[in-house]
């Protein structure tokens, strides 16, 4: 869709931020409508608005990523099935599932939300149960046959390389965790200098690891929601639990709230890392109890304050909602990722005669954007992830050694590699000890608060040896 609006902007970069802000505003919609299906007029606008001015939708919503899109199809799809379940029509839970599976293009971790859904059709439907699981699975049974068809035809299999990243992180989350454990029980036997005085203090801590991930997990989801509108959402569950069980819908939305939390959880467990956009996922079918909880606020306001008239209240609601979040919108957006841009600067520069795309590579996400500013000046696309597209992760791109993380890095024909201090697995080699500089070339070192220190490689491509000339006898 960023073609659509680069003859506006004439800048790729301002193309694509327009796809984000659209999409972003677009969800707005949806989100109103299915607010309506569980609340009267006045809360569901509260609700949404509050999610309209949300610092982690607003400033993902301006960023050069994917994540608005997957928000848009994401809250259709929750809007369509829970309309036809309400409405008892099977057609739109053929559309949900179209949804779901274009938010699940956009964003691989949205598939959750087709399985919740498809688990909520076969356990608590009880009317045409077969009809509705038939044409809520439609969409993707035709495109299971279109697979089918392409691989008969061509013999080829459809690259599915991001269901080899999730069995991969998979196993990366234990090794992971038992590579803590065992730093901190180190720490414990052999405490650093000033420690001495404090030594049960790393053997508690690894012990009480999974604590610190959901303590961190809390933190961040608060901080994403506005302190101010977490409690919101905590007075609304609560207040579901006790009050609001009666609709099974409900069930379906606080479900996928659930599993969503749980895989934030184990992310954590496993990178020790949680960006605020993450929580989006969290947060969109969370929507419920935030109505919930303006609900009984406005309740309890309607006891304290019996002169107030309804409106009344809403409108200091309404004020409250904009003085806890406007102050943090009006600040600059991330002023401290130009790093990603100059580092992309710098590597066009030096590349300003190549015609052919620029292929970067990181164990981070750092390396797609910088992947999108270094090839600007490239007239064909580029792809933003070559080491996915080879099926590698974060953990078996590295290697066993360093020779063969360089043979990889020249067979998938990566010309930089873009090293992240907090994203390089901790159990692999010591990059740097083992660097040899006939195989690659610091171009410069950055710093970021998201990744620490990051250095940009140059892979140098291998001499090729002459022949030597064949001289007759």
């Amino acid at each position: 869709m960023a073609a659509l609006f680069y003859p506006i902007f004439q800048d790729w970069i301002w193309a694509m931020r327009a796809v984000s802000i659209l999409f972003g505003s677009l969800t707005i919609i949806p989100l109103y409508f299915l607010g309506r299906l569980f609340f009267y007029r006045p809360i569901a606008f509260i609700t949404t608005f509050v999610y309209a001015v949300l610092h982690v939708f607003v400033s993902a919503s301006v960023d050069v990523i994917r994540d608005p899109a997957a928000w848009f199809f994401i809250t259709m799809g929750l809007f369509t099935c829970a309309l036809s379940l309400k409405r008892d029509k099977k057609i739109l839970l053929c559309v949900s599932g179209i949804f779901f599976i274009l938010a699940t293009w956009n964003r691989f971790e949205s598939i959750f939300f087709s399985v919740i859904s498809l688990a909520f059709l076969v356990l608590c439907q009880k009317e045409e149960k077969g009809r509705k699981v038939i044409a809520f699975l439609a969409p993707l049974l035709t495109i299971i046959a279109a697979f089918t068809i392409y691989y008969l035809i061509s013999q080829k299999m459809p690259n599915l390389y991001r269901l080899n990243d999730i069995v991969d992180r998979a196993k990366e989350l234990p090794q992971n965790y038992q590579t803590i454990r065992n730093e901190l029980t180190r720490l414990s036997l052999h405490p650093p200098p000033g420690w001495e005085r404090f030594p049960g203090f790393f053997q508690q801590s690894r012990t009480l690891l999974w604590f610190t991930a959901l303590g961190l997990v809390i933190q961040r989801t608060a901080e994403a929601f506005n302190y101010f509108f977490f409690f919101i959402l905590l007075i609304g569950f609560f207040s579901w639990c006790y009050k609001w069980q009666k609709d099974r819908l409900t069930y379906w939305l606080a479900s996928m709230a659930g599993v969503n939390l749980i895989l934030i959880y184990l992310s954590v467990l496993r990178d020790w890392a949680l960006e605020p956009r993450w929580i989006s996922l969290l947060a969109l079918p969370a929507f419920i109890f935030v109505g919930y909880g303006f609900n009984s606020l406005l309740a309890r306001m309607e006891k304290r304050l019996p002169r107030w008239e309804r409106k009344h209240i809403f409108f200091l609601i309404f004020v409250l909602s904009m003085a806890v979040t406007l102050p943090r919108e009006i600040k600059l957006h991330d002023p401290d990722k130009t790093v990603f841009l100059e580092i992309g600067k710098t590597i066009a520069l030096r590349e300003e005669k190549r015609r052919d795309p620029i292929n970067i590579s990181s164990i981070g996400a750092s390396g797609r954007l910088i992947t999108l500013y270094s090839n600007l000046h490239i007239p064909v696309p580029s792809c933003p992830a070559p080491e996915w597209k080879a099926g590698l992760n974060s953990y078996t791109l590295p290697g066993e050694n360093y020779r063969d993380f360089i043979e990889t890095l020249k067979r998938i024909n990566i010309h930089y590699f873009i090293w992240e201090e907090k994203k390089w697995p901790p159990q692999k080699y010591d990059l740097f000890k083992a660097y040899r500089p006939q195989d690659m070339e610091i171009v410069g070192t950055w710093w970021h608060r998201d990744t620490g220190k990051i250095v940009v490689f140059k892979i140098k491509e291998t001499k090729k040896e002459k022949p030597l000339p064949l001289y007759p006898r």
